[in-house]
Order: C-alpha cells, then sequence, then structure tokens
C-alpha cells in the first residue's frame, strides 16, 4: 500500500525464484536466467529490510534523503522500524530455503508468536501456512499451537481442517477442508 514495502518484496523474491525453478525444470533456459537475475536484485533490495542493529526484518526502510511514513497501525521496534510478524515471517522462509539460519528473525517470530494478539502478530486465515510454516520448522511445535488456539480457539485444531475460510466456526464447517487424517 506504501511503498518500499517488505512484504511486497520478499512475496516477489519469492515468485521470481519460483518462477526460475519453474522455468529450469521446463527447460527454459532464458526464462529461467532472467528470473534468476531479476531474484538476485529483489535479494539486494530485501536486505535493505533488515535492521543492522538488531537483525530484524522491518516491514518498511525510508526512502534515501526521506523520513519513514509513519503508519498508526505499526508498532515500532523503535521510531522508525516498525517491525511485524509478517515481515519476519516470510524472510525467516526465504532465508531457510536457500539453507541458511536466521537467529534474530527466529527469535523475532517466537516473541510475536508468545505476544498477545495485536496489529504486530495478527493475520487472516490465507497467511497462515505463509507465516508460520517457517516457524515449525526452527521452533518448538507448542509456540505455534498455542497461537492458533489464541488466534483461532480450538475449532480449528478440534476439526482437523487443514485450511479454513474467514470467520472459521465448526458452524461454518467446509468439507472440502477436512483432513482425514485428523
Amino acid at each position: 500500500k506504501r511503498p518500499y514495502s517488505a512484504v511486497i518484496n520478499l512475496l516477489a523474491l519469492r515468485a521470481a525464484r519460483s518462477t526460475a525453478q519453474l522455468a529450469r525444470r521446463l527447460g527454459k533456459l532464458r526464462s529461467a536466467r532472467a528470473a534468476e537475475r531479476l531474484a538476485r536484485t529483489l535479494w539486494t533490495a530485501c536486505r535493505r529490510f533488515r535492521d543492522p542493529r538488531s537483525g530484524v526484518w522491518r516491514q518498511h526502510c525510508s526512502p534515501r534523503g526521506r523520513p519513514l511514513p509513519r503508519d498508526p497501525h505499526d508498532p515500532p521496534h523503535d521510531d522508525s522500524e516498525p517491525v511485524i510478524l509478517h515481515t519476519n515471517g516470510l524472510a525467516l522462509g526465504i532465508v531457510l530455503e536457500s539453507g541458511r539460519h536466521d537467529a534474530a528473525a527466529i527469535a523475532c517470530c517466537r516473541d510475536m508468536l508468545h505476544r498477545p494478539i495485536g496489529p504486530a502478530n495478527s493475520f487472516g486465515p490465507g497467511w497462515t501456512a505463509d507465516l508460520l510454516t517457517p516457524c515449525c520448522a526452527v521452533m518448538e511445535p507448542a509456540i505455534i499451537r498455542d497461537y492458533l488456539v489464541r488466534t483461532y480457539g480450538r475449532c480449528f485444531l478440534d476439526t482437523g481442517a487443514p485450511t479454513f475460510g474467514e470467520g472459521f466456526t465448526p458452524a461454518r464447517f467446509n468439507t472440502a477442508h477436512r483432513s482425514e487424517e485428523h
């Protein structure tokens, strides 16, 4: 919604990397190389969102020579670098995919998942896999389970639904989303 968004850049990076892999598998080497160049450019841009002091990933970074726009919904890590679960969860997934470790993003996500639900750590059901799958790879399952229970109540876990829609409740359960391995 505003320029210099980490979430938009990280999603574009993931798309470019996926496109490169798909193009390679299909034998479209020219397209794969173009997507790989774009991914390298995006990774360079994405690294600007990393706070050099704390190592966490900021939601926005300031355009050169201009102050960072303030959003009342951004909980500040400090006055100039708002930090949210979206950014650190996406960045963690991208870093883990490349075989690296990111202790600062792990610690930030763990902290966000322990906090009471609020603007910095809440998200709709569509983001669940994108933000929590990387956390599952590096954290105790109880942390993620507790977060899901605080966010959606027990009905999500009790029904065994691997996916669910907005306003999910047992009364609004969609059988297309039922896991038989429940």
